[in-house]
């Protein structure tokens, strides 16, 4: 994988976080977010174009360690906003060295995604979209009236599949969430 030319300008510390997910999880929400950008096939259709033996987060994080360096490439763990996004915000800030306050308050809600009937309403409406401020008025509403925070949580990959990417890349993440764990825990230990 190539990256864009990163150099830094001198004089600059610069240190990049990249975040991780199961594979899987990775997958479905790329599928999705393919559905909020306009695109209508079934998670069958869009999957049957992915060469799986190439999924994988290593070439990524090597490629940014190339670039910045191993000690300035943090890797984070998407799974932690499951524990809400106050403590993934103060998770973010610890891995950094930001101190953070006791308590991060951070009230608008991010990250809602569309649930099971909304996105069954975007495969149906997309192919009528015409404009790209449809598509954006289309995203919204179904994020306000249609998300998984009032909703069934859209999980549109089969089980068998998941089933097949989870055993692939179990041991990388796993090895990468170790990775983000103690990257919290190192700053926590000297800051």
């Amino acid at each position: 994988i190539g990256l864009v030319d990163v150099s830094v300008p001198e004089g600059l510390d610069v240190s990049v976080v990249f975040y991780v997910r199961p594979i899987a999880d990775f997958v479905e929400s790329y599928y999705l977010q393919t559905i909020h950008e306009g695109a209508w096939h079934s998670f069958d259709e869009w999957f049957d174009s992915i060469d799986t033996s190439r999924l994988s987060w290593m070439p990524v994080i090597e490629a940014l360690e190339s670039a910045f360096g191993a000690d300035k490439t943090i890797v984070g763990d998407f799974t932690e906003v499951k524990a809400g996004q106050n403590e993934f915000l103060g998770y973010f800030m610890k891995r950094v060295g930001i101190r953070a306050p006791s308590t991060v308050r951070y009230k608008p809600r991010r990250n809602a995604s569309i649930s099971a009937t909304g996105l069954e309403i975007a495969r149906n409406v997309n192919p009528y979209i015409e404009t790209k401020a449809q598509r954006v008025a289309t995203r919204k509403f179904l994020q306000e009236h249609f998300s998984n925070v009032g909703g069934e949580r859209a999980r549109p990959m089969p089980a068998a599949v998941r089933a097949d990417l989870d055993r692939q890349s179990r041991a990388e993440y796993e090895q990468l969430a170790e990775r983000a764990r103690s990257s919290i825990d190192s700053k926590s230990a000297t800051g």
